[in-house]
């Protein structure tokens, strides 16, 4: 297979390709007395074709790459100390790896033998774990195969790969598109540092397909930073909303498709895809299964759910990751025995996503399970509150949580990004009630200019900032209480809540309560010699209200 090289930019690619022909292999990896086919080399360079040079020089002979890639500033960790150690290492600098047992090799003008095999193993790339410690991802020749193989069906690739953006970064699984597919078919990879850097790319009119991150494409838009060379949008790693696709074919007509790409690393990038076309309105779901690839969804016990019924997407066929890199008990746990093949041996990968079937087959995704939660009693899904909210005309993207408070309560928090400032927090509040029950109302909306995101230009929730709880369920400027009735009131309620501040109209339930702590706060105003009925606090929410029911009740003797 012709495999042609990859244009940096600010260098011209007749420099780039004198360089492959020297170089045909791009990297000889030569290591004494070891089968190169079950070595382990890992890259680490800030320069992408010299990365891209030594995963395709890995993988031709049938040895695999160790993504390291580049880590920010804040995070020195090296993933070759959870578990992957390193037969040799490539560096830009020509330096060994300082951790691990990784050795420089350096580079050669020859060109290695092939040798590669589908279950000999192509790469490990890691993943962030919810305990903190990364998972090596360890994917096998096949699974690479299966995408550039099917990337001929469902792509036109002498149009599509003719100049694909590969700007992301080495360690985050969707670069495998950019490098391997593109190189794969036959096209070209236009580097670049990040997605947005694309309008200031000397080869900015050669790029014809974008793939990365919704966020990263939003920014673009708003930017009018997509030139008109540019036909087809691959969205991936993130929810895509109809919002953003409709923003796209409509300041953008050179534009012709946008894919939104489902799938998680453990399947080899992508498992499911739904072509997007000018002019559909809704929003998108995540299709169908791409070629070799199974899904199912099944219910707590592994039993298929009926269509329209959510369930957990369970994933099969060549994509699927041999293993966590000696992670056995974790393996076990997200890589199960298929119950519906004879064949001995065949799997399936447990994502952990939300999904219901839809009847023309294609695949609704509603989120992370562990994004379900439940809040007076109620099982809510967060992902449906941020879908009204992405709803309001100002309002570019939105994240939903439930936050513990003190007393170990959950409330719901959003957070807005808004492109207009009049959009305020009470506004897009009353735009959700008036949408959705009482129940699934966040009890504060922040709006911000800009959500954070990561180095992959994903949303980092982590770097949201923390809510001020003395917010909570305020909708009007605070108003301290009045007298005595209204103080003892507002004592009872900021220790049931756990809320430092409570306003005389702000409202009980939106504040947090709901009806078993109106009972308990029945029983704390009865100690203070003001007797209530539960259900009065559905009739009168604000202290306000409730103090003027209690004060004409007491002159009406």
């Amino acid at each position: 297979m012709d495999l042609p090289g990859a244009e940096r930019a600010g260098q011209s690619a007749g420099a780039l390709f004198a360089e492959e022909r020297r170089r045909p292999r791009y990297a000889r990896w030569s290591i004494s007395g070891t089968d190169a086919r079950h070595s382990r080399r890992s890259v680490r360079d800030s320069q992408g074709g010299r990365s891209l040079r030594a995963a395709r020089s890995a993988l031709s002979e049938g040895s695999h790459r160790g993504h390291v890639g580049r880590f920010p500033r804040s995070d020195h960790r090296n993933p070759f100390g959870f578990g992957f150690a390193a037969s040799c290492g490539l560096r830009r600098e020509n330096r060994a790896i300082r951790r691990g047992t990784g050795r420089h090799i350096p580079e050669s003008a020859l060109n290695p033998e092939g040798g590669a095999e589908p279950r000999h193993l192509a790469y490990v790339i890691y993943t962030s774990g919810s305990t903190g410690r990364p998972k090596g991802v360890a994917i096998e020749h096949r699974s690479t195969t299966r995408w550039i193989y099917a990337a001929q069906e469902l792509f036109e690739p002498e149009k599509d790969f003719a100049g694909v953006l590969a700007s992301t970064s080495i360690s985050f699984d969707m670069s495998c598109f950019e490098f391997f597919v593109a190189l794969g078919s036959g096209g070209k990879a236009i580097l670049a540092e990040n997605a947005l850097h694309l309008p200031l790319l000397p080869a900015r009119e050669e790029v014809t397909l974008i793939n990365t991150v919704p966020s990263a494409v939003a920014e673009l838009v708003r930017s009018k930073g997509i030139p008109d060379s540019v036909r087809v949008c691959n969205f991936g790693g993130e929810p895509l909303f109809g919002s953003l696709v409709r923003q796209l074919f409509k300041r953008h007509p050179s534009v012709v498709r946008a894919y939104n790409l489902y799938g998680p690393t453990e399947d080899t990038t992508f498992s499911t895809y739904e072509i997007v076309r000018g002019g559909e309105e809704g929003e998108p779901t995540i299709g169908r299964p791409i070629p070799n690839t199974t899904v199912y969804i099944l219910d707590s016990e592994r039993q298929p759910v009926p269509i329209g019924v959510h369930g957990e997407l369970y994933l099969g066929g060549d994509g699927l990751a041999r293993e966590y890199l000696n992670r056995p008990d974790l393996t076990g746990e997200r890589f199960v025995p298929n119950p519906f093949s004879d064949k001995p041996g065949e799997r399936l990968y447990r994502t952990g996503d939300l999904v219901r079937f839809l009847p023309d087959s294609r695949i609704q995704y509603f989120g992370r399970l562990d994004h379900q939660v439940k809040i007076r009693g109620f099982r809510i899904e967060l992902g449906e509150i941020e879908s009204v909210l992405l709803a309001h005309p100002s309002v570019s993207e939105a994240v939903v949580q439930a936050r513990e408070g003190e007393k170990g309560r959950k409330r719901l928090i959003a957070y807005a990004e808004v492109a207009n400032k009049d959009a305020t927090s009470t506004e897009l509040r009353s735009y959700v009630k008036s949408r959705l029950p009482d129940f699934m109302v966040p009890s504060a909306i922040f709006t911000l200019d800009k959500f954070p995101l990561s180095p992959n230009g994903k949303l980092n929730r982590l770097a949201l900032p923390e809510p001020d709880v003395s917010w909570f369920g305020s909708e009007h400027p605070y108003e301290e209480p009045r007298d005595d009735i209204e103080r003892k009131l507002a004592r009872s309620w900021q220790d049931l809540l756990g809320i430092e501040r409570i306003g005389i109209h702000d409202n009980f339930f939106e504040s947090g309560g709901d009806s078993l702590l109106s009972e308990r706060l029945a029983a704390d105003l009865a100690k203070e010699g003001i007797r209530i009925a539960s259900r009065d606090l559905f009739g009168f929410q604000t202290i306000a209200d409730l103090a003027a029911w209690i004060r004409s009740k007491a002159l009406a003797g």
